[in-house]
């Protein structure tokens, strides 16, 4: 279960990458939401991007720790 939702999180990451040709990181600096007036799309993509970064982070850190305990 961590597996596939770590692969949803990183396929969204991917697409959106792909769709501001930046980074979450860059995205944020740049400001893009407000660049882009507060749009729908800007916002949307930008909680959906945060959610997926974070998920990233953490599932990674759960399956760590589940191998790191399967190898005791």
């Amino acid at each position: 279960e961590i597996k596939r939702r770590l692969a949803a999180h990183k396929f969204t990451d991917y697409l959106l990458e792909k769709k501001y040709k930046m980074s979450f990181e860059q995205f944020e600096k740049k400001k893009v939401v407000i660049i882009n007036k507060y749009s729908f799309e800007a916002e949307e993509d930008y909680h959906n991007w945060d959610q997926a970064v974070d998920g990233i982070i953490n599932l990674e850190k759960d399956l760590k720790l589940l191998q790191n305990n399967r190898d005791r």
